[in-house]
């Protein structure tokens, strides 16, 4: 149908299209969305939020999105660990929904919830990776729950984790 599809699992997809149409059922505000890496799913979340900003490291991907980018899309390129982290970090407002797909996903984690709305959400991707995997410590001292949604996608032949960390009274209710 020519829409853009986030590379997420299936399942994630499904669950998020469900919670956000229920949301504007009820004409709840859009989210505002951070995402550390970029593509379909920036333009995917773009008709879904009031405002996606949006950090990549990689140049064909930047070019990419940069070319289809709505107006309600803030994008940054960064070359550098710093910077990447550096154009999150220097955002005044906080995040809905913060997505964590790109590099230096360590960082992203430990950095994020300063960022992070009341009501916010954090999803992580490859969240089954051994050194993400390791993080979620972080989110269990913080009292976040996690809600993971294993399996296949549209980019990879194999299933992958994708969770999304919430606490209770979220936007999406969780």
């Amino acid at each position: 149908m020519g829409q853009p599809i986030p590379w997420y699992t299936y399942s994630s997809i499904h669950f998020l299209s469900a919670k956000l149409a229920l949301l504007d059922e009820h004409d709840s505000s859009k989210p505002k969305i951070f995402e550390f890496g970029s593509g379909k799913s920036t333009l995917w979340w773009s008709s879904r939020a009031a405002l996606v900003v949006s950090v990549e490291d990689n140049v064909e991907w930047h070019s990419y999105v940069t070319q289809k980018k709505p107006a309600n899309v803030s994008y940054e390129f960064a070359n550098s660990r710093e910077s990447y982290i550096e154009v999150f970090l220097k955002q005044e407002s906080k995040f809905d929904l913060i997505v964590i797909d790109g590099s230096h996903r360590t960082d992203c984690i430990v950095n994020c919830f300063g960022k992070l709305s009341d009501k916010g959400i954090v999803i992580v991707d490859n969240s089954d990776w051994e050194e993400i995997k390791a993080l979620g410590q972080i989110f269990e001292e913080l009292n976040f729950r996690q809600l993971e949604f294993y399996g296949v996608g549209l980019r990879n032949g194999h299933p992958w984790g994708k969770s999304f960390f919430y606490r209770p009274n979220n936007f999406l209710e969780i």
